[in-house]
Parts: C-alpha cells; sequence; structure tokens
C-alpha cells in the first residue's frame, strides 16, 4: 500500500510541476498604465452649433483587470490562442467644449470608462522553450458615462463603445503553472476616446 500511495503522490507532484507551458487554459490578473485621448469635436460634426474648439483632452491613470483563456501549440514553436477578458480604470478625462457665437456657452465633459472588455486571438512565437514573444487582435467594447456641465446645468450619459484592440507583448513561463506578461495596447473605440495601455500580468495555467 505505501509503495501505491507514493507512486500516486509523485504521480500528482510530476504532473503539477511540468504543467506544459502555452498549451491548455489558464487565467490572468494584470495591471498598469493607460494613457487616453479624447477627441469630442468629432461627436458635433454636421451639428447646428457650429464646430467647436476643445481643449487639451489627454489623462493617464491606473488600469487593472482579469481575463480567461486557451492556448494551443503548431508544432514545437508556434502558438495560437484566444482570451477574453474584462478591464477597469481608475480615472477619467476632463475636457471644455467651446461653440462659436452665437452658441458660445463653454461645456465640460468628464468622460469616465466605467468597464472596458474584450475578445481577441493571439498569435506567438516560442524563443527557447519558456519565452513566448506574440501579436493580439480582436473586438473591443466600452461602457462610458460622460458628465456634461453647461454654466448650472448638469447631464449625465451612459452608453457603449465599439472598436477594435491592436497590441502585442512577452510571456515568460517559470517551469510549471505559472508565467508572467508584459504587453502593450492600443484600443480605438471607434467614437471620442482611444486608449494606450501599458500592462503586466501573472499568468496561472490550469
Amino acid at each position: 500500500m505505501k509503495y501505491m500511495l507514493s507512486f500516486a503522490v509523485a504521480a500528482l507532484v510530476s504532473t503539477s510541476a511540468h504543467a506544459e507551458a502555452f498549451n491548455g487554459a489558464y487565467g490572468l490578473v494584470q495591471g498598469g498604465l493607460e494613457s487616453n485621448k479624447i477627441n469630442s469635436s468629432e461627436l458635433f460634426v454636421g451639428s447646428t452649433l457650429g464646430v467647436p474648439t476643445v481643449s487639451a483632452s489627454k489623462a493617464s491613470n491606473a488600469v487593472i483587470g482579469v481575463a480567461i483563456g486557451y492556448d494551443g501549440k503548431i508544432g514545437s514553436k508556434l502558438v495560437i490562442g484566444g482570451e477574453f477578458g474584462g478591464m477597469f480604470s481608475t480615472g477619467s478625462n476632463n475636457q471644455t467644449i467651446l461653440f462659436p457665437a452665437p452658441n458660445s456657452k463653454p461645456v465640460n465633459i468628464n468622460y469616465k470608462s466605467q468597464a472596458l472588455y474584450d475578445v481577441t486571438l493571439r498569435a506567438g512565437v516560442l524563443v527557447g522553450e519558456n519565452t513566448l514573444v506574440y501579436a493580439r487582435g480582436g473586438y473591443a467594447n466600452s461602457k462610458l458615462k460622460a458628465t456634461i456641465t453647461s454654466l448650472n446645468t448638469v447631464n449625465v450619459v451612459k452608453g457603449n463603445n465599439n472598436g477594435y484592440v491592436l497590441g502585442g507583448g512577452i510571456e515568460h513561463n517559470f517551469g510549471g503553472k505559472f508565467a508572467a506578461r508584459a504587453e502593450y495596447r492600443y484600443i480605438n473605440l471607434k467614437g471620442p476616446i482611444s486608449r494606450n495601455q501599458f500592462l503586466a500580468g501573472l499568468v496561472y495555467r490550469f
């Protein structure tokens, strides 16, 4: 009995310690810095209010998120996978819009991203056995809240913006179930906001 028990424990430990890198399902926790830019003038093209002037509208803030995904190896070097993730931003972006006379009242708009979701594919090449260099692309959706203030009037508008994600990065496996990742992403929401993200993450492979 003790030999059977020893064999079972040894097999379990061996399987856990030698999980195959970049193959199978995984979970991810990630965070980093984001620089976002607003171009609200796009929202008023063709408006009867006229063409507005817009103040500087870049902002930087922290982001944090989680994701689940699945990788598959093709041959000994190529890895292709898919990922679904959600991310939250800690900050907002503020700008002032001024329309020409006779509608020359200043309008302040504060944009807050409540959540960002993405579904992406990635493809990469192994450099050695434990390091993957990859590119990423896919669909993004952001839930936005805009607080619009003009003189003493305040309106809050909520909505969704659809767009795309492009990026790439490097992931290193530590020889077991854990890996570390560094990644850059550009997110275009086909509306007033574009985002540049610099992320670091910890991967756990199931």
